[in-house]
């Protein structure tokens, strides 16, 4: 009675064990393919210094384009639609090359790092990365 009692014990922490390792590996893999961790890496090892992405970190928004026109982004993203205000600083660019506002069509994943606008409900974009996998 005592050594089944100690076996099941032991396949227990056995089995809790396991499954810590699991979450952890899972962890690190989804940490590894992360769209921050993705673009950070691609610059930094593809491009000069000058051209690398200001930005760190995870961005505040990602999406896909509706439209784009009157210093204005509407993405979808899985929140919903939002609305994103570009101005003369914000800096447009595909991983590794550089981009235009013109490649902002409808259809294209973008990554927006930011900050809130004076009415807290638009993001104004410092940077927008397209992540769309090939350049038109």
């Amino acid at each position: 009675m005592w050594s089944h009692r100690l076996l099941i014990g032991c396949g227990a922490v056995f089995l809790i064990a396991l499954m810590l390792v699991c979450a952890f590996s899972l962890g690190v893999v989804a940490g590894e393919r992360g769209v921050s961790r993705v673009i950070s890496t691609r610059a930094a090892r593809g491009t000069p210094a000058s051209a690398q992405l200001p930005v760190a970190g995870t961005p505040e928004v990602l999406g896909i384009v509706q439209r784009y026109g009157d210093n204005t982004l509407v993405l979808n993203t899985p929140q919903g639609a939002r609305t994103i205000a570009v101005n003369a600083q914000t800096i447009v660019r595909y991983e590794n090359d550089a981009a235009t506002f013109a490649d902002l069509r409808p259809g294209v994943t973008v990554a927006v790092w930011g900050e809130p606008g004076e009415d807290r409900r638009v993001l104004v974009a410092r940077v927008i990365v397209i992540l769309t996998a090939v350049k038109p």
